[in-house]
């Protein structure tokens, strides 16, 4: 966004989060694949070690993928489809 630019108001439109990006980053592909697929492909050698670490709760990618496994079949059971929003 120039700075003789107005805002919009509307952040999807904006998008003032850009300037903290290279333009190597902006213009880079996203991978065509979920979020879970991303992780799970960047972090298969990985189970082991911490997904997340919050106020001293942790767990590891194994235990992640369980937990989001377990919640999918939660969904399904109830009648959510695979792709609804």
């Amino acid at each position: 966004m120039g700075k003789d630019e107005k805002l919009t108001g509307y952040p999807s439109i904006d998008k003032p989060w850009l300037r903290y990006y290279s333009e190597e980053a902006i213009h880079t592909d996203m991978p065509h694949m979920s979020i879970y697929e991303y992780l799970y492909k960047c972090n298969k050698e990985y189970m082991d070690n911490y997904a997340l670490s919050y106020y001293g709760n942790r767990i590891t990618f194994k235990e992640m993928f369980e937990k989001i496994d377990a919640i999918a079949e939660i969904f399904l059971s109830v009648g959510v489809k695979t792709g609804e929003i």
